[in-house]
């Protein structure tokens, strides 16, 4: 039999836990469950269609796609996990040279949805917020 004390005791170490995870810059369970590499074999695209990217399989969880630049397309690779928010963007030149043009931070994830802040940018500004949808291959 559990009594009240247990139980307070319990909740306040739940609490406790949950905090102390805040503070220490843990991502949450269900930031990891829905990130864009926790769902393979999904394509997502800003709301403003300016980028998309494309999640592999299980198999190879390879994160590209390109941003548009006026008429030009950029190819890109999309260094993210869910364990740490931060989201380098490569360009991917004619030679397979890969350079840091872009650093976001995710900022909310939901299963059909990420939501970033640009940090760093070539095509972007910085504080902007880039809203993605997700959709199944």
């Amino acid at each position: 039999m559990v009594t009240k004390k247990k139980k307070h005791f319990f909740s306040f170490v739940v609490v406790l836990v949950t905090i102390v995870s805040i503070l220490t810059g843990c991502v949450s369970p269900i930031m990891k469950l829905y990130y864009p590499t926790e769902q393979p074999n999904t394509k997502w695209i800003s709301s403003d269609k300016r980028v998309c990217f494309f999640v592999g399989d299980k198999d190879d969880l390879k994160v590209t796609g390109y941003i548009m630049d006026g008429k030009q397309k950029i190819t890109i690779r999309l260094s993210m996990s869910p364990m740490v928010t931060l989201i380098d963007v490569f360009q991917i030149d004619e030679n397979k040279q890969e350079n840091v043009i872009e650093i976001w931070v995710a900022k909310k994830v939901r299963k059909n949805s990420l939501i970033v802040e640009v940090k760093t940018s070539t095509f972007f500004k910085e504080g902007q917020i880039i809203v993605f949808d997700r959709y199944k291959l």
